[in-house]
C-alpha cells in the first residue's frame, strides 16, 4: 500500500470559506505525448504551490462506483493534455482531455485550500464532435500537496470525488473561457471532460486555471474517506456540513 494511501483521505464534506485575490496560471510546455504513465508536474503561482497529474476514470456497471487509472500528462504550447491507455499514443486528438470510453481528468493538489473559479479549455475535435463540456469536483485530502495519491488503488476516493462533481457546460460566445460557480474550497480538485457525456464527445487541452486561496480558519476537517474504503473521521468544526452541489 502506498504510504500516503491511509493518510490521503478525501473530505466527503468540503468547506465554503472566504477567499483572497485570484491568480491565473497558464500551462505551457513541449513534452512527448507517449511518456511514462503516472507522471506529474509541480508549479507555483501567487504564493501557492500545486501538483498536476493525469487520469482516466470508468464507471462500474450501473455507474455507482468509479475506478481511476493513471495516464500520461503531456504539456503543449496551448495547455495540458491526457494520454490514457488505449489512446493510440495520442493519435486522432486523443492526447486531449476527452471522454470517449470513460473520461479523462487532471487532479490538482494544492498546498492549501483554494476555490477554483475558472479555466480556459482549448477545444479539439474528437470522434467528429467539437465540444468541451467539463466536470469539476473538490475535496480535502490529508496528505502533503506534492505526495503521490494512489487514486488508482482507491475506488472509494474516486467515487467520492465523482459523486460530488458538477457538469460545467460550454457557454455560447465564449466556448473556451469557463467561470465556475462551484462555491466550495478544497486542497484537491479534479477537472476533466464531462463525466455525464450526454451530447457528444468532449475534448480539450487545459490552457489555464484561476484559483483563489481560502482565508485561513480554525481546523475544518470533515468526514473523511480513505484507505480502500470508508474509514470515517469526525470533524471538530461547528457548522461543518455535506457539500451542496451547485453549478
Amino acid at each position: 500500500m502506498n504510504k500516503f494511501l491511509a493518510a490521503a483521505a478525501l473530505g466527503a464534506a468540503v468547506v465554503s470559506a472566504p477567499v483572497s485575490a485570484a491568480t491565473t496560471f497558464t500551462f505551457t510546455g513541449n513534452d512527448p505525448v507517449n511518456g511514462s504513465v503516472g507522471n506529474a508536474f509541480n508549479y507555483s503561482a501567487g504564493g501557492v504551490s500545486f501538483r498536476v497529474s493525469a487520469w482516466r476514470a470508468t464507471a462500474s456497471a450501473g455507474g455507482f462506483t468509479y475506478t481511476a487509472n493513471q495516464s500520461y500528462l503531456a504539456r503543449f504550447s496551448n495547455g495540458l493534455g491526457v494520454t490514457s491507455s488505449g489512446d493510440q499514443n495520442g493519435m486522432n486528438n486523443l492526447h486531449t482531455v476527452e471522454n470517449q470510453n470513460g473520461f479523462d481528468f487532471v487532479m490538482i493538489q494544492f498546498d492549501r485550500n483554494v476555490r477554483l473559479t475558472g479555466a480556459n479549455l482549448d477545444t479539439y475535435r474528437v470522434a467528429n464532435s467539437f465540444d468541451n463540456d467539463a466536470m469539476l469536483s473538490t475535496g480535502i485530502v490529508n496528505a502533503p500537496w506534492n505526495s503521490t495519491i494512489a487514486l488508482h488503488n482507491n475506488s472509494a476516493l474516486m467515487t467520492a470525488l465523482v459523486s460530488n462533481a458538477v457538469s460545467v457546460k460550454n457557454s455560447p460566445g465564449t466556448p473556451d473561457a469557463r467561470t465556475f460557480s462551484y462555491n466550495q474550497t478544497g486542497n484537491v480538485w479534479i477537472l476533466g471532460a464531462d463525466h455525464q457525456n450526454t451530447d457528444g464527445v468532449d475534448g480539450f487541452k487545459l490552457k489555464s486555471i484561476t484559483f483563489s486561496p481560502a482565508v485561513p480558519e480554525p481546523a475544518t476537517w470533515a468526514m473523511m474517506i480513505g484507505g480502500f474504503g470508508l474509514v470515517g473521521a469526525a470533524a471538530r468544526r461547528r457548522g461543518n456540513r455535506q457539500v451542496s452541489l451547485t453549478a
